[in-house]
C-alpha cells in the first residue's frame, strides 16, 4: 500500500518519536518533513498546506491544541488530514471530533504506517 505525491508534517518535539514517525510514512510514500517547535510549524503552517499532519499536542512555544484549531480554520488547510499523536489520553478525547484519527502513544511503526495510507486509501 502506497501513497504517492504526498506530503506529510511531522509536528514531534521528542527526535526518535519524530525518526520513527518520519521513516513509517516515507516507507508509504509520503515527502516528509519534520519540526520540533510549534511557533516554528505555525509559521509554516501559513503557507504549507500538507496532506498530512501528524501532531503532538505537547509542544514547545505553541501547543498541539492550537495548532490543530489553526489547521481546521485555514481555508487554504481545508484538504489536511491530522493525526493526533499524544500520550494524553483525555486530552485525546476531547479533540477526537477535531482530527481525523488520535494515536495514543506509545505508536507502533506499523500502526503509523497501515494508519496513515489507510486514511487517503478512503478518500
Amino acid at each position: 500500500m502506497t501513497i504517492l505525491n504526498r506530503t506529510a508534517l511531522i509536528i514531534e518535539d521528542d527526535a526518535k518519536q519524530a525518526e520513527i514517525f518520519s521513516q513509517a510514512l516515507i516507507l508509504v510514500g509520503f515527502e516528509v518533513q519534520t519540526i520540533a517547535d510549534g511557533a516554528e510549524a505555525n509559521t509554516l503552517l501559513d503557507s504549507a498546506a500538507p496532506d498530512l499532519v501528524l501532531l503532538d499536542l505537547h509542544l514547545p512555544q505553541v501547543s498541539g491544541e492550537k495548532l490543530l484549531r489553526k489547521i481546521r480554520t485555514e481555508a487554504h488547510l481545508a484538504n489536511t488530514k491530522v493525526i493526533v499523536t499524544t500520550a494524553d489520553a483525555e486530552k485525546a478525547f476531547q479533540l477526537n471530533d477535531d482530527c481525523d484519527l488520535v494515536l495514543i502513544k506509545p505508536i507502533s511503526f506499523n500502526q503509523l504506517r497501515e494508519l496513515s495510507a489507510r486514511l487517503f486509501q478512503r478518500g
